[in-house]
């Protein structure tokens, strides 16, 4: 006798989408770590250029390089603000793609520790069972020699 467990496709199942899950999160977390890092690059980038517009206020300069420094500025931070939205999107992902894990990861758990508690059940009665057994061959020895004494 050898034990099933009905819910084995389920299992199956669960466990597929978990490692799937598993690979759309390395994904995500991949995505959220580049677009961070160019948002982090954008925003050094725009530092670098405002040390350099102020030193460059403390010397002598002309309206149009002014000019093209605030035109510089307000563009950058336009990218810099689209790019936060990128990040936070990126995060939102990560984090909708993480919840769902947990999820799957719980469920998968619940019906990994079922079938210990099922397989561990069918073992005991297999125990009960070979015990019957043995109890019925004891005794019907002790039947045989109590037939053969008399």
């Amino acid at each position: 006798m050898k034990f099933e467990f009905r819910l084995r496709p389920i299992l199956n199942v669960k466990t597929q989408k978990e490692d799937i899950l598993k690979i759309e999160m390395a994904k995500a977390l991949s995505i959220l770590n580049k677009e961070t890092k160019k948002l982090e690059l954008m925003i050094s980038e725009l530092r670098s250029y405002m040390v350099e517009y102020k030193m460059l206020l403390k010397n002598v300069c002309t309206a149009n390089e002014i000019s093209s420094y605030n035109a510089y500025f307000f563009k950058q931070k336009e990218k810099i603000e689209t790019q936060r939205e990128i990040v936070n999107k990126a995060k939102e992902n990560a984090d909708k793609i993480r919840e769902e894990l947990i999820s799957v990861s719980k469920e998968k758990k619940m019906l990994e520790k079922l079938e210990e508690k099922k397989k561990e059940v069918f073992n005991k009665m297999l125990l009960r069972k070979e015990q019957k057994m043995v109890d019925e061959i004891v005794s019907y020895r002790q039947n045989v020699e109590l037939v053969e004494v008399k």
